[in-house]
């Protein structure tokens, strides 16, 4: 096994040209305790990716019965220009602060990969601050994956 550290600095760009729905695309909310969950698609430049893609659905919990932070989970896909995938699930934070409407920092997990990433496995951290006007926003992972 061999491993490297990996960083993606990336930012990430919400609605370009009409190829992505606009930031967050809203699916679902329980009116009970205010858990919403949204699909978010993006593009990028990425350590180790390259021209890449990011999709995410991510759950942001309690927004009814808590005050912010709320606790957000969900799974995350990075696909690189040459179709290969890293595959995973993070935990966090998440909320407003200052102009953002979400500042959130969490923990994630690579748990497989396809193509150049077959095999691929690792952890670390996240960070993202969301543009006031929703446009963009800059997300940084920067952990180690582990590759067999």
């Amino acid at each position: 096994m061999s491993k490297r550290c990996l960083t993606i600095a990336e930012t990430l760009l919400f609605h370009s040209a009409g190829s992505i729905p606009p930031y967050p695309e809203f699916v679902s909310i329980d009116y009970t305790t205010g858990n919403q969950t949204f699909n978010i698609p993006s593009n990028g430049k990425a350590t180790h990716l390259g021209k890449s893609t990011w999709f995410s659905v991510s759950q942001v919990h309690n927004t009814f019965i808590e005050e912010a932070p709320w606790d957000q989970t969900g799974t995350s896909i990075f696909t690189s220009a040459d179709g290969s995938t890293l595959v995973g699930t993070f935990v966090g934070t998440t909320g407003p602060q200052g102009d953002s409407p979400f500042v959130g920092a969490g923990t994630y997990v690579i748990e497989s990969g396809t193509g150049r990433f077959v095999g691929a496995s690792g952890n670390g951290t996240y960070s993202y601050v969301v543009a006031p006007d929703f446009s963009s926003a800059h997300l940084v992972f920067t952990g180690t994956i582990t590759k067999p």
